[in-house]
């Protein structure tokens, strides 16, 4: 079973742009790589990054996770 952190979830929601014209900015990348976890989101100025070890099964794949606007 695939299990994300809902903790580092919602902390890189910080991260994802909140513009209307940023509209490719508004999603969290996760993918896995060597055994951890990479979470990522930019809003076009800083990048947001977070790392944890991989708990249960690896993610097949690169994900993108995108955000709805308010």
């Amino acid at each position: 079973m695939i299990t994300l952190n809902l903790n580092v979830l919602n902390k890189m929601v910080n991260g994802v742009s909140k513009e209307a014209t940023r509209y490719y900015l508004n999603g969290i990348h996760i993918y896995d790589k060597d055994g951890f976890r990479y979470y990522e989101a930019t809003d076009g100025h800083v990048c947001f990054r977070a790392v944890t070890q991989v708990e249960g099964d690896a993610l097949p794949g690169d994900y993108l996770i995108k955000m709805q606007q308010a």
